[in-house]
This record gives structure tokens, sequence and C-alpha cells, in this order.
């Protein structure tokens, strides 16, 4: 459980089952499945923009753990930044100082 399992989950399997594993699996106390789609979200946004800044809606039947959450148009909103912190998601995400080991993902944000 943790990084070094997230690092085999990124690498050895497609983003869809590695993400899943990674959320509901690798977390204590696991994550609810919902939070598979917005980790996706987060990685495209950062992987294709850079921009930790950009917020992502959360669904609205999704308690989120007690982070950051912004509210617009009073529908809850997090960051990628926070998500990328707060679900662990640094082994998806681009290495822009080693080309041969990037993880490019196949759907835009």
């Amino acid at each position: 459980m943790g990084r070094l399992t997230a690092e085999i989950l990124a690498e050895e399997f497609d983003m869809s089952v590695g993400l899943r594993e990674h959320i509901t699996h690798n977390h204590y106390p696991p994550l609810p499945s919902a939070y598979v789609d917005i980790a996706r979200q987060a990685i495209n946004v950062y992987n294709n923009t850079a921009d930790v800044d950009y917020l992502i809606e959360l669904p609205q039947d999704l308690q989120p753990r007690p982070i950051l959450v912004q509210w617009v148009d009073e529908l809850p909103h997090v960051s990628v930044g926070t998500l990328i912190e707060i679900l662990h998601l640094d082994a998806w995400l681009l290495d822009p100082e080693n080309e041969d080991f990037i993880w490019y993902t196949d759907d835009q944000p």
C-alpha cells in the first residue's frame, strides 16, 4: 500500500484499472469509486495544461473529504493541485524532465 503500489498500478495497468485500484484499495480509509473519474480529470488537466488551479466540479452526492472545497454557483469544486495531493496521483503525471517515461493520457480534460 502506498506510493510504490501507485507506481506499479500506473506502469502495469491501463489508466482506468490502475486508478480504480489506487482510489478504492490504496487509501485508508478506502475512497469511493466516484473519485476515479475526478482523478482522471485532474490527471488529464495537469498533463495537458499543467494548470494546478483549474477547478473540477465534484458530484453533488459525493461527500468531499475535509479538503479545500471552493463553491462555484453553489456547487463544490476542488483544484487540480489539491486533487493531485490528496489522491496521491503523481504516479500518473507527466515528467517534463524525462520524456522516456511519460504516461500519456488518451483523452482531453
